[in-house]
């Protein structure tokens, strides 16, 4: 990834990352905002859709296609550090309306 691409998906992390920052555990999201710290963006955004899942957190169907499309971005339809049924999952979440 190169350093434009690194904070153009940045960016848009940021901006669902502050449509949810307040249902979100706190340890979940301090993991989170580390991981961006230290521009390990894909981790970051994988424990931001796991906890989305997990919590089940509300978005528009418009702004869970956005995640889908992230995630797919940053290659997480391929590979996964946290879960190795990640794709699938989001995928379920993004299809629940």
């Amino acid at each position: 990834m190169t350093k434009e691409e690194f904070f153009f998906y940045k960016k848009k992390f940021e901006g669902l990352l502050q449509l949810v920052r307040a249902s979100m555990t706190s340890d979940v999201l301090k993991e989170v905002e580390h991981y961006l710290d230290v521009t390990e963006i894909e981790m970051a955004f994988e424990l931001f859709c796991l906890e989305l899942i997990g919590e089940n957190i509300s978005l528009s169907q418009d702004r869970k296609n956005e995640v889908k499309a992230l995630a797919e971005n940053l290659g997480l339809h391929q590979h996964s550090v946290y879960e190795p049924m990640f794709w699938e999952k989001l995928t379920e979440y993004v299809s629940v309306e």
